[in-house]
């Protein structure tokens, strides 16, 4: 049995093998038009596609109505957003919701809102998108945590909302928030931005990462173990990154030399750097070169993608989350096998990774008992299968 890291005001979230009773919705009769897809992202049970004319498609768990279909019936093959079959520019998700980002710069998010993750200024779920509240403009990026949500302006500065009991949404309290709250210090110069468990990561147009919420496995990077409800500096990175990824506890980070450096917990071999060992400050994920070009992180598995299109992956692998073909668990980074095309942007979730290939196909791999490999199956695969459609 695996206990999941993703948990939330003390709720814990247990997947066993054989426990997922609920299988998807009924799959269409005939193939769906071929999506050709620019973007993935994954949760923690569901999976969504954002396609090159700007749709959103989900697929996988739709109990709290994560899909955004108007239903609550789970689907292992991809079905359409309510609202956003065109016009939308990004996607992000976390535990059980999901955001999109529209080229008008607005968000709009559906599915779980216990924790007033949606940003609507409600805690009410919403089976189809629902604005967040101001944001309705001046957007340029997104991030879904475990429910909690982040949004870069255009402008440099981040707002968070949702859940903040360790004090992840970064505005100096630990008191939660239906509506978006500005991230205290950060109201300009920052670039990027990463939310993960109950931890919050930003990327500073300087390079610097900074990072606040839970850190009681350091995955804060300031070489303490105390939490922080406002940003602090990851230790000995003040400059030299260009992107952020975050787990439950872990956080990793890809320098402007192509490495790959994390940080935190280690159990499963999260850090990547061939030990389990949990670190409070930055290791180098070996095995991984100076080629890399980007990296996601999912519940306790992280996932390089290389120059060449190849991508490598590490942490925890009871259910082949890694795409070796294996259940082994591995602290070093692993290739994902047969992948059979080049790759270009990738997701990682709960227990499942994702990849979108050069053509525009998806292929997944992992945790498969909702139907969020979108292969028209509840099957576990420790190897990439197609995404029904793509």
């Amino acid at each position: 049995m695996k206990k999941s890291r993703l948990l939330s005001g003390g709720a814990i979230l247990i997947a066993v093998a054989g426990s997922f009773l609920l299988g998807p919705g009924a799959a269409p009769a005939a193939a769906a038009p071929k999506l050709v897809v620019k973007a993935v992202a994954a949760g923690f049970v569901d999976t969504c596609a954002l396609t090159t004319k700007g749709a959103v498609k989900c697929w996988g768990y739709n109990g709290e109505g994560e899909l955004g279909n108007g239903t609550t019936v789970d689907s292992a093959v991809p079905v359409g957003v309510s609202g956003l079959g065109k016009n939308v520019k990004a996607i992000s998700s976390g535990s059980y919701f999901t955001c999109a980002l529209t080229t008008k710069g607005a968000v709009k998010c559906w599915g779980s809102n216990t924790y007033g993750q949606l940003g609507d200024n409600t805690t009410t779920d919403s089976k189809t998108p629902v604005a967040v509240y101001g944001l309705g403009k001046g957007i340029k990026a997104i991030s879904a945590g475990n429910f909690f949500a982040c949004a870069l302006t255009t402008k440099g500065a981040v707002k968070c909302w949702g859940a903040n009991t360790y004090g992840q949404l970064g505005n100096g309290t630990t008191t939660g928030s239906a509506k978006p709250v500005a991230v205290s210090g950060l109201g300009k110069g920052v670039k990027a931005v990463a939310g993960g468990g109950y931890h919050t990561c930003a990327l500073t147009s300087k390079g610097a990462p900074k990072c606040w919420g839970y850190n009681g496995e350091g995955e804060l990077g300031d070489n303490t173990k105390v939490n922080s409800a406002v940003p602090v500096a990851v230790y000995s990175l003040s400059k030299g990154i260009k992107a952020l990824a975050a787990g439950s506890y872990t956080t990793c980070a890809l320098t402007t030399k192509s490495t790959v450096k994390c940080w935190g917990y280690n159990g499963d071999g999260e850090l990547g750097d061939g030990t389990t060992t949990s670190s409070l400050k930055p290791v180098l994920a070996g095995g991984l070169g100076k080629k890399v070009k980007a990296i996601a992180f999912g519940d306790i598995h992280g996932c390089a993608l290389n120059t060449s299109g190849s991508v490598k992956c590490w942490g925890y692998n009871g259910y082949g989350a890694l795409g070796d073909n294996t259940t082994t668990t591995s602290s070093n980074p692993v290739g994902v096998y047969n992948m059979g095309a080049k790759v270009k942007a990738l997701a990682a979730g709960g227990y499942h990774s994702c990849a979108v290939t050069t053509k525009g196909a998806i292929k997944c791999w992992g945790f498969n008992a909702y139907g969020q490999l979108g292969d028209n199956t509840v099957t576990t695969s420790h190897k990439p299968v197609r995404v029904f459609g793509t």
